[in-house]
């Protein structure tokens, strides 16, 4: 039987901490009194996210864990603007000619990009070790 959007929420609150709970709980101007369980339902019902994925973005952003812990999320960082300069220059392109990477990916947010900014994805492979790509950060379409 498939979860409701709710329900799923539900149990990812559930796995959280009493103290996760009460931080999450003081962003969103919740009260933080009672039982966990009143808690979780409490920001379960505030929150009414569409998709549980960004209710994950926003948790990683606030610092309550590490999307770069896991296994499959590559390094990810902001180059200098002497590096930027340098990757630019070697490849023959101009800022706008690199992939763009959007402002609103969990890793751009954790890394704190801004629009303009060049990231480092450094993804290692079995049979070629380490290969670096680039993006640049792109505003969020309105």
């Amino acid at each position: 039987m498939a979860l409701s959007v709710k329900q799923r929420k539900v149990k990812m609150l559930d796995r959280l901490t009493k103290e996760d709970l009460e931080k999450i709980a003081k962003i969103e101007g919740i009260s933080t009194e009672g039982e966990k369980e009143d808690l979780v339902n409490r920001l379960a019902k505030k929150l009414r996210l569409q998709r549980t994925r960004n209710y994950v973005k926003r948790l990683s952003v606030q610092g309550f864990f590490n999307i770069f812990q896991h296994e499959l999320v590559p390094r990810h960082r902001v180059l200098s603007e002497k590096e930027k300069a340098a990757v630019l220059e070697s490849y023959g392109v101009s800022l706008g000619q690199l992939p763009r990477i959007a402002q609103r990916d969990p890793a751009i947010l954790a890394v704190n990009a801004r629009p303009g900014d060049v990231i480092e994805i450094s993804r290692k492979s079995p049979i070629a070790g380490e290969i670096k790509y680039y993006r640049v950060v792109s505003k969020p379409k309105k």
